[in-house]
């Protein structure tokens, strides 16, 4: 009598210890999977501004993406679809095999300007502090743990995170010749109402869209500095020409006694100077084609006139820079 019972008892024990054990399985493999290297993964809105635990697409492809491919796009808390995430990935491969090697060497595809992505559901950061801990983590990313992608600081990094409701472009000291902080402001800036309404794909899809035109025609949503150049440079000769059209005309129904003298004299030098002034213009222009051509960002006509990284954002000591705000 007493034997049987201990039995049940112990059949009874083992059966529980099993039914525990296969329901605690699931929950164990949430919150503690393991990466290649032993992280622990944190659960979605837990990760921290250092972006030390943070997967790499290149190796942590499981943790990264939902299909595990190889990539530039890191998504660990699933806010794009397989399938956004895969189109992503391409364009960023598109834009690197088809901007010119900046690097003085290349080796293969390195050494062209490379892009990768980072969403979070969130960080783990007060409120108050959401753009500054993006900030740090994108730069963490860049300047650390994924800073292999690029060669010789031709790398930038764009981060969303959308429970700060922040987005974030970190950029190398060359990725920076073409994307200034200007840029990427006006960039983002255009894609609010996407992220704001959570549809991550479209702005990230505009994002890469933007930059690629910066990246190869030195164009950033707008027309090419040595366009801007010769299009200012002409309007103050159609105002020099005009003006001194105005002169001569007014001398002659007038009838100054400087019209056959001093007026004339005036309207030839507006001729020349109209001459001149085109010359100018084109020159300009030339110059401006030559170095988007050329890929030398460091001879841009426009450096003379002023930073546009003036409009505010991150400068590094690293030469590299960055800019980034709500939605």
């Amino acid at each position: 009598m007493g034997l049987s019972v201990v039995c049940r008892v112990v059949s009874v024990a083992l059966a529980c210890g099993v039914c525990v054990g296969r329901s605690a399985s699931p929950g164990l493999g949430r919150s503690a999977s393991l990466g290649l290297l032993g992280e622990t993964t944190p659960a979605p809105g837990d990760w921290p501004a250092d972006a030390s635990n943070f997967p790499d697409p290149q190796i942590d492809v499981d943790r990264c993406r939902i299909d595990g491919r190889m990539g530039y796009v890191c998504d660990p808390d699933r806010l794009l679809t397989a399938e956004q995430a895969e189109y992503l990935d391409r364009r960023i491969s598109d834009i690197r095999s088809k901007t010119k090697c900046v690097c003085g060497r290349c080796t293969g595809q390195r050494g062209h300007y490379s892009i990768a992505i980072a969403l979070v559901a969130s960080l783990k950061s007060p409120k108050h502090d959401s753009l500054l801990k993006l900030e740090e983590f994108t730069n963490a990313l860049r300047r650390g743990r994924w800073s292999y992608y690029g060669l010789c600081q031709d790398n930038l990094v764009v981060a969303v995170s959308k429970g700060d409701r922040m987005v974030y472009t970190s950029t190398g000291r060359v990725a920076r010749r073409k994307i200034t902080n200007g840029c990427i402001n006006h960039v983002q800036g255009k894609v609010t109402g996407y992220l704001r309404d959570d549809r991550f794909f479209e702005g990230l899809k505009d994002i890469l869209d933007d930059y690629e035109t910066a990246l190869r025609y030195g164009r950033c949503g707008g027309m090419s500095k040595g366009k801007i150049i010769a299009i200012v440079i002409g309007s103050i000769v159609a105002g020099a020409v005009a003006l001194g059209l105005l002169v001569c005309c007014v001398g002659f129904c007038v009838g100054w006694d400087c019209v056959m003298g001093t007026c004339i004299g005036v309207c030839i030098g507006c001729v020349l100077g109209c001459f001149q002034s085109v010359i100018n213009a084109i020159i300009a222009a030339v110059c401006g084609a030559l170095c988007e051509a050329c890929d030398c960002g460091e001879c841009e006509p426009l450096d003379c006139v002023g930073d546009m990284d003036d409009d505010g954002g991150y400068s590094g000591g690293d030469g590299g820079g960055g800019a980034g705000d709500g939605f």
